[in-house]
């Protein structure tokens, strides 16, 4: 539909009648001064309209969605990238858990040949139920509460304190232990996990 505004300008005449200085016979000159301006239409097509602000919103929108994918990609990859770096630090932790397990290993075998090569020495390993998985003969463990475990020489160890405690290699590593003699021939073992005690195997060894 097509609305038209028209506007017209009106012939404008003037006469201008000039009167000479000189007698009533003189003739009066005319001047004669006209404008003619033909009509003025202003057009506005509402169609023309509706697709030229049409066209401008499909433009936003697509420039808006545009926007929106590439955030969409972006935070796409950086979840990728925060996944690849999450197994690169489990992987690095179980790497150092394995080098732990060796080294803790090694350092049970060193303390039990030890104990061993010592004449009074003498050694255990036992698990996180207070079973005992090795030892050098006379020795009880007697698990008396969480992370609580009790060890009975069958010897006065009262002047051999040459104690070495750590989780055995067939545990779960749980954290620092406490050792603190009760009697000659008696011990107290304490396992601490992060938060606290925590059942969690251990070895002694003596080589005094």
């Amino acid at each position: 539909m097509t609305r038209t505004h028209r506007f017209s300008i009106a012939t404008i005449t003037s006469i201008v009648a000039l009167a000479s200085a000189g007698g009533a016979g003189a003739q009066t000159p005319q001047v004669s001064l006209g404008l003619q301006a033909g009509p003025i239409a202003t057009e506005i097509d509402s169609n023309a309209l509706a697709r030229q602000v049409s066209g401008a919103v499909d433009q936003t929108i697509a420039g808006a969605q545009r926007e929106l994918r590439s955030a969409e990609a972006r935070l796409r990859s950086a979840e990728r990238n925060a996944q690849r770096q999450v197994q690169r630090l489990r992987n690095r932790v179980r790497a150092l858990r394995r080098q732990l397990r060796r080294a803790i290993r090694a350092y049970q075998e060193e303390a039990i040949r030890t104990a061993l090569a010592a004449a009074g020495g003498a050694y255990v390993v036992v698990d996180r139920a207070g079973r005992v998985l090795d030892q050098s003969g006379g020795i009880r463990i007697d698990h008396v509460g969480t992370g609580t475990y009790q060890v009975f020489w069958s010897t006065s160890r009262t002047d051999c304190m040459d104690l070495v405690a750590s989780a055995p290699v067939s545990a779960r590593l749980i954290g620092p232990l406490q050792v603190t003699m009760l009697g000659s021939d008696h011990l107290q073992v304490l396992v601490y996990g992060t938060s606290g005690l925590r059942n969690g195997g251990f070895f002694l060894a003596v080589s005094c």
